[in-house]
């Protein structure tokens, strides 16, 4: 249940396994799901941090891991996903800044990281990886800085 395969090569595309009151941590090896492209583990008991083979996911559009307890910070090898549209880390204990790598994904349309303990500031060139950017939702958070200038240039951006 939660696990879906694609026809042709009968591959793990999708796993959906939200709110299914699941406890540990995220294993390494999801990393070699080659194929994934849907991937949410949201409302669940993970803890932990969040693994460097995740950046692996090449074909991955979505990631939700929303409402859990994953700790750590979020590993630069997530910006090797150029192909992720959704980004969905909120409501977790995440720490340190947001890797510079994140905003040159360039199919990047929602971000949302609201709810845990990341720092730092936002980078000046904001916008010039990330030109498909919807949504960026950062609140309760400890960032630090001024907002971008240079938001002109984030043509798509609808909600900050």
């Amino acid at each position: 249940f939660g696990v879906y395969c694609g026809v042709r090569h009968r591959r793990v595309t999708a796993l959906d396994l939200r709110g299914m009151g699941l406890v540990g941590m995220i294993p390494p090896e999801m990393g070699n799901l080659s194929f994934l492209s849907f991937l949410n583990i949201s409302h669940n008991k993970f803890h932990g941090s969040l693994p460097f083979e995740l950046g692996r996911l090449r074909h991955l559009k979505v990631m939700s891991m929303r409402v859990n307890d994953i700790s750590g910070e979020i590993p630069s090898s997530l910006g090797m996903l150029q192909e992720l549209q959704h980004l969905d880390l909120g409501h977790n204990s995440l720490t340190g800044s947001i890797p510079l790598a994140i905003f040159n994904m360039s199919s990047l349309q929602f971000m949302r990281l609201r709810n845990n303990d990341l720092t730092g500031n936002l980078p000046d060139n904001l916008c010039n990886g990330i030109k498909s950017i919807k949504e960026i939702t950062l609140p309760n958070n400890h960032l630090t800085g001024d907002i971008p200038v240079n938001l002109e240039s984030c043509k798509n951006l609808q909600k900050l």
